[in-house]
């Protein structure tokens, strides 16, 4: 209860009130979900990626939790090293998906985070993530010099896809093109804010959220290559009290309106391919059968699915997690992990998240995004 007082003083009369009963009745996560999470026998362990590739219970759900407990119950000291296990969390919701409160660590210790980051006790190695969001608005460093291309329907590429896969962000606008779609670019657009959430700095995130929705006026709709992305706006903004004025789609929501709306003959391709899906698509926006639909639309193309996906996906972070950030030899082990499982029913892999290309390639894989393969499809 400590955190909620504090910050209930600072507030007016009429927010206090409101979220005093939001509480009570249950709607707003405290440190009794905390207890209950720390308490619980970690069932859901054995969805959680980071507890699966290191073994370690602190690296799990519950081992988390206990952590924050601990934390809040003064046992252990509000200092980075104590506080390092919850940024090892990917947030990628697996454990929500077995727990039976509906609990999710990211969301449950939310608050702690508020703390750590306003304590000044966030880990050193995030010091840098914190000056880039805030400095650039943009998760890695100064944002890249890039004109503007003008248009109704706004791409927003991500922050990693402008940093690091600059290729896939002018495949998807050429695929686009071939339905007869211009995509507008924005040299003002900045990072959605999904790490700023991670880090508990919330001030950060509101800025971020709020430059995000006045670009969106603009535009009459909006597309993103990242899954993080879709969901963050999509989820956290309403979440936040934010209202997007526009429809924001992850770009295979709106290649298959396209594709049913148009007659396009696509070429065979020959692949016989698995797919990795993103937990921000499977259980963020719960979107992920989209994918699927278009892999399945494409003649030649044999779709196959691992033991872990849709709601029980076995996602793997990178720069969307800010593990990628603290223990980069943990992303890795993650990787190996699902690049293991993925083997055992294909050798081509398939996905819609940049970030799993950039990982999977980084380790060798062959992968390719759900756009490249249709720009084969297209004959791109």
């Amino acid at each position: 209860m400590a955190w909620i007082i504090e910050a209930l003083k600072e507030r007016g009369l009429s927010t206090a009130m409101r979220v005093a009963l939001r509480y009570m009745l249950g709607r707003l996560r405290g440190v009794d979900d905390i207890i209950k999470c720390a308490l619980c026998p970690n069932f859901c362990k054995f969805n959680c990626p980071t507890h699966i590739a290191s073994g370690s219970e602190t690296h799990s759900p519950a081992g988390r939790a206990r952590v924050a407990f601990f934390i809040e119950s003064g046992v252990l000291e509000l200092n980075p090293e104590n506080a390092l296990p919850l940024y090892t969390c990917l947030g990628c919701l697996a454990c929500k998906a077995y727990c039976p409160f509906n609990f999710s660590v990211p969301e449950i210790t939310y608050r702690l985070r508020v703390r750590l980051r306003q304590a000044n006790a966030l880990p050193v190695q995030l010091a840098q993530i914190v000056d880039n969001l805030s400095r650039h608005k943009f998760l890695h460093g100064p944002r890249p010099a890039e004109d503007r291309i003008a248009g109704n329907l706004l791409y927003i590429r991500g922050c990693t896809v402008r940093q690091h896969l600059p290729s896939l962000a002018e495949i998807t606008m050429e695929v686009f093109k071939r339905f007869g779609v211009t995509l507008a670019t924005h040299a003002d657009e900045v990072c959605c804010g999904f790490h700023a959430y991670l880090l508990g700095a919330e001030d950060i995130f509101r800025d971020l959220a709020k430059m995000s929705i006045e670009l969106l006026k603009k535009y009459s709709c909006a597309i993103t290559s990242c899954p993080t992305i879709a969901y963050t706006y999509r989820v956290l903004y309403p979440r936040f009290g934010f209202q997007l004025p526009i429809e924001v789609y992850h770009v295979t929501e709106l290649l298959k309106r396209v594709m049913s709306e148009q007659q396009v003959k696509l070429r065979e391709v020959r692949k016989k391919v698995v797919v990795h899906e993103s937990w921000p698509l499977s259980r963020g926006i719960e979107t992920s059968n989209v994918m699927l639909d278009l892999l399945k639309s494409i003649p030649g193309v044999e779709v196959a699915l691992p033991i872990r996906h849709g709601r029980y996906v076995y996602d793997i972070g990178g720069y969307c997690s800010l593990l990628k950030f603290v223990n980069q030899w943990l992303v890795r082990r993650i990787a190996q992990e699902r690049l293991r499982e993925l083997s055992t029913v294909g050798n081509i892999i398939v996905t819609s998240s940049p970030d799993a290309t950039i990982v999977f390639r980084e380790l060798g894989a062959n992968v390719y995004d759900i756009v490249e393969v249709m720009a084969e499809a297209l004959g791109l």
